[in-house]
């Protein structure tokens, strides 16, 4: 995909089910079978969206002037009557992450370094 015109339709395509992968908790087989996706293209979709990325949160830093990236919010009420209220971050890689009234500052920054540095 290296050298190749972006195909934006195709990568907002990816973006969702590398998203919806990441939620469902199946393995990557498993998934893609169930949604009739080649692994290596499911593979090689998850390793090209991690360097754009990678690429775009660099370049924030380089003196270039980005465009502004918003991300979603979403507040949870997480009580449903039997807790504190949460929120929930999606994680670039994916991952959704939900934390609750009183969660202690270096526990979310400890599982953040940890995405931060997961093999992919």
């Amino acid at each position: 995909m290296a050298g190749q015109r972006r195909d934006l339709r195709r990568e907002r395509f990816w973006r969702r089910e590398l998203k919806a992968w990441a939620r469902s908790g199946e393995s990557i087989r498993s998934f893609c079978t169930a949604r009739g996706l080649r692994e290596s293209a499911f593979h090689a979709w998850r390793r090209t969206i991690t360097q754009r990325d990678d690429e775009r949160v660099a370049g924030q830093g380089s003196g270039r002037h980005p465009s502004p990236s918003f991300i979603p919010v979403t507040v949870v009420d997480g009580r449903n009557g039997h807790g504190p209220p949460a929120i929930e971050i999606e994680h670039r890689s994916g991952a959704v992450i939900r934390i609750s009234a009183g969660t202690e500052r270096d526990l979310l920054v400890t599982v953040l370094a940890a995405l931060d540095g997961a093999a992919c």
